[in-house]
């Protein structure tokens, strides 16, 4: 529902001569529509960041473990020039973005 369509509900309903307790009854009804969508929303965001720190988790074991292993050499100066390079190439909206966090 869109909020103008709420306003217009109580109007129509006010004009009607129902009664204060229903005109409320019905605002009420409406916030609760809105907190159940917001709700399901929020349970959608949460199952996607949970499934990407799961993911996240399992990607650091496999590194850990391949470098514990000597498949992958680590080299933090080649590396911190890697993400800087990176990081150069990027537009300077994206940089203004991510230097906010």
């Amino acid at each position: 529902m869109d909020p103008t369509m709420i306003g217009i509900l109580v109007e129509v309903l006010g004009g009607l001569g129902l009664g204060g307790q229903l005109v409320t009854a019905g605002g009420i009804a409406a916030g609760g529509w809105y907190l159940w969508r917001v709700g399901s929303i929020a349970g959608m965001i949460a199952s996607v960041l949970s499934s990407a720190r799961l993911v996240g988790i399992s990607l650091a074991v496999v590194l850990a473990a391949a470098v514990a292993l000597g498949w992958i050499d680590v080299s933090i100066g080649a590396f911190v020039d890697d993400v800087l390079s990176a990081a150069s190439r990027l537009p300077s909206a994206v940089r203004d973005a991510l230097a906010f966090f």
